[in-house]
């Protein structure tokens, strides 16, 4: 497994407790909304094993994701980084525990957190990066290997090959009706790459499956890591 370490984890001792010490643990759901469009920030959240989407939603109501946040990141960046009003839907697309403190509480807390704040550019540089490399993989690559490129990049955010994940969240992640999702799981699972069983996938094969995916993937998983070591 490549997981990723937490965000938490590539800070001082120090601030990370403060921070921890900051905040509540609470459970996401699948679909609950985090921040939608429109609506003011009040609440941070740190994703420890969910992962969470930021999506577009179009006005039939279907949603077009443009890059996950997991445990190497935060939601609600903008908010920290001075925007008053979130433009993008946020949900979780796989439950899972997240620490959360309110905005108002953690800018509160930001003097003693230099190195934290000290990461506000670069960690928005590589939620940058993802989304353009979303953006080109949604254009351009085959659905089995952005869904090759999905699956991986969830094992690596919830440090499991086994996770929570129906076909119709995973249909609208990647842009696509639900049958055609069908369609590139069956053949992933023919290939003895993962097993996918009433919603919950398991990844038999990683070497496998990363070779099935496009090089979206090994892009995106560069990026976060030089960003967790910096």
């Amino acid at each position: 497994m490549r997981s990723h370490k937490s965000l938490l984890e590539a800070l001082p001792v120090e601030e990370a407790r403060l921070l921890t010490d900051s905040c509540s643990e609470v459970k996401l759901t699948v679909g609950q909304v985090l921040a939608d469009v429109g609506q003011p920030y009040t609440t941070i959240y740190f994703p420890i094993t969910s992962v969470v989407s930021v999506t577009t939603q179009l006005r039939d109501g279907r949603l077009v994701e443009s890059t996950t946040i997991g445990r190497e990141g935060i939601v609600g960046l903008a908010a920290l980084l001075g925007s008053k009003r979130s433009h993008q839907h946020v949900v979780a697309q796989v439950p899972g525990t997240s620490l959360c403190v309110s905005l108002e509480s953690l800018l509160e807390l930001l003097p003693s957190l230099p190195e934290f704040v000290r990461r506000f550019g670069t960690l928005a540089d590589c939620m940058m990066t993802s989304m353009g490399q979303s953006a080109a993989c949604l254009a351009m690559h085959p659905v089995a290997e952005r869904c090759a490129r999905w699956l991986l990049m969830t094992a690596d955010r919830t440090h499991s090959d086994t996770f929570f994940l129906t076909q119709e969240y995973l249909a609208a992640m990647l842009g696509v009706h639900r049958p055609t999702v069908t369609i590139a799981a069956r053949t992933l699972q023919r290939a003895g790459l993962i097993d996918y069983h009433r919603g919950q996938i398991t990844i038999l094969d990683r070497v496998g499956l990363e070779e099935a995916t496009c090089e979206c993937y090994e892009i995106v998983h560069a990026v976060v890591e030089e960003f967790l070591g910096c």
